[in-house]
């Protein structure tokens, strides 16, 4: 990865969280993980080794409303989320 896909990764970070959600990264690679710690994004992003599941909400409980991304096609929305 070099300085455009750091750049685009910080956009794609910028315009979720402007619109209410976020970006999660999941099993980067060793060398992007290296990048990212390098530029202390790591502490900036939320960074996963596995896919965690999550327990089905209880229907009485509203849930947030989730934004789509510009950037992430509805396939990796899903992996994103």
């Amino acid at each position: 990865m070099d300085n455009s896909g750091v750049g685009q990764l910080v956009g794609a970070l910028t315009t979720a969280r402007n619109q209410g959600g976020d970006v999660k990264l999941l099993k980067p690679s060793s060398q992007i993980l290296a990048l990212l710690k390098t530029t202390k994004l790591d502490t900036v992003f939320d960074i996963h080794e596995t896919k965690r599941r999550r327990s089905n909400p209880s229907p009485r409980e509203p849930q947030p409303e989730r934004k789509s991304s510009p950037f992430l096609s509805g396939k990796q929305e899903k992996m994103a989320r």
